[in-house]
């Protein structure tokens, strides 16, 4: 499904069009399995635009849950993804006025986010998941790769377990030098 939908899907869609696709693939799951669905919303929005990888969001929706399946009832009910995609809208301009301003480190080299990693960062040990709600992320891989580990990489953090990069318990703190 993934490689039909990128393969197949025009770059002039626009921002409706994807919410569109994201409710008929959300449909597609028969066991109402909506945190599948929200993975693949957040996939498709985040590939046609990455700013979508940092917005929170599914914790807005969350937030909004009861209006949230009230738009997707209404939604099915009617045959028509207006409602949906209208809520939508709305979710996704509260998560924008809600979150800090996201930038690209390469075009604005002011808001760096390896900066924002250490201004949330503490003397003790922190877990990935703790950093990333300072931060304000909700995407793994958008914290690992723009945040965790360049600061790694530039000695800026250290870990709690360094012979196991990989382990369930690992934690970071600031580097003091």
């Amino acid at each position: 499904m993934k490689n039909y939908y990128f393969q197949s899907t025009p770059s002039s869609y626009t921002l409706k069009d994807k919410l569109r696709i994201c409710l008929l693939i959300r449909g597609s799951y028969s066991d109402g399995n909506g945190r599948v669905g929200r993975l693949w919303q957040t996939l498709i929005l985040g590939q046609w635009r990455e700013l979508f990888y940092s917005l929170p969001i599914e914790n807005t929706i969350k937030d909004n849950q009861e209006n949230y399946y009230k738009a997707l009832k209404s939604a099915d009910k009617q045959a028509d993804s207006t409602v949906f995609v209208e809520f939508m809208l709305a979710i996704i301009l509260t998560s924008l006025s809600t979150s800090d301003p996201v930038s690209d480190p390469v075009s604005d080299p002011v808001s760096d986010p390896v900066q924002k990693l250490l201004s949330v960062m503490s003397d003790g040990y922190l877990s990935s998941a703790q950093i990333m709600a300072k931060v304000g992320l909700s995407h793994k891989p958008t914290f690992r790769k723009n945040y965790l580990i360049p600061a790694l990489t530039q000695g800026l953090i250290i870990m709690s377990h360094p012979g196991v990069p990989n382990s369930p318990k690992q934690k970071y703190k600031r580097e003091t030098q």
